[in-house]
């Protein structure tokens, strides 16, 4: 089982799939989830064949480790989270897909470490970070509602939780950014596509909606729609390196 080592000594497992000479993506799932849930929903069956994938366990998730103070969440160290797995399994450079939770440790990457990202793709995660987050009810509540969840673990999620609550968004740094970009989300998804919305309407900005899709339908129910806008935008980025 392949970890790689990230700051603080904290350990990120991840898998790889796909031809060693196929296009480098990494994909990073959201909260309360792990890396399998992209196999589940049919993402990995659709992508493998062109892609080098590094699926990746965020921190706190799967089977990476899972530290339990908040300041163990900061969006920094979850960006170099990826980094470090990418290092692990090869790569310099990547396209980085990240969906919820994913889609803002994805916007943090756009800080953090955009030399290291060919483009970055983000769903069912706001620019404007935690005032449009998905979430809208109290831990406790929440926890009841993920307890029963693969893998679930109370200290780490409340720690992961707590801090995501303090996460402003990338606005700027999609402002001013080379890095090309993908937003999406479905629109049902309140407090994602009211974000998405209010950015492309002062930004021009690469976007697709899910029609009829709320939060958890435009991740595990939505590979058949999702990948074809997600794989022609990043055969135009390659297209656009060469």
């Amino acid at each position: 089982m392949p970890h790689a080592t990230s700051e603080g000594g904290v350990r990120i497992h991840y898998e790889v799939e796909g031809p060693e000479d196929g296009i480098p993506l990494v994909l990073v799932h959201g909260f309360t989830s792990n890396l399998s849930r992209w196999r589940e929903a049919g993402y990995v069956d659709r992508l493998r064949d062109r892609f080098r994938l590094v699926l990746v366990d965020a921190r706190g998730h799967g089977d990476s480790d899972k530290p339990t103070r908040p300041e163990d969440y900061d969006w920094r160290v979850r960006a170099l989270d990826v980094v470090a797995a990418m290092q692990a399994a090869g790569l310099e450079t990547a396209h980085l897909w990240g969906y919820s939770m994913g889609g803002q440790i994805a916007q943090s990457a756009l800080v953090y470490a955009p030399q290291r990202f060919r483009s970055v793709t983000f769903g069912g995660a706001s620019p404007y970070g935690a005032k449009d987050s998905a979430i809208t009810v109290a831990f406790e509540q929440f926890w009841e509602q993920v307890q029963a969840n693969p893998g679930a673990d109370r200290g780490a999620w409340h720690a992961a939780f707590v801090h995501s609550r303090k996460f402003g968004g990338a606005v700027q740094a999609l402002r001013t950014t080379r890095v090309p970009f993908l937003m999406y989300a479905g629109t049902e998804d309140a407090g994602p596509q009211r974000g998405l919305t209010e950015f492309v309407t002062q930004h021009a900005a690469r976007h697709f909606t899910l029609p009829g899709k709320d939060h958890r339908a435009a991740m595990y129910e939505a590979a058949a729609d999702a990948v074809p806008q997600v794989t022609a935008f990043i055969d135009e980025v390659e297209a656009a390196s060469k």
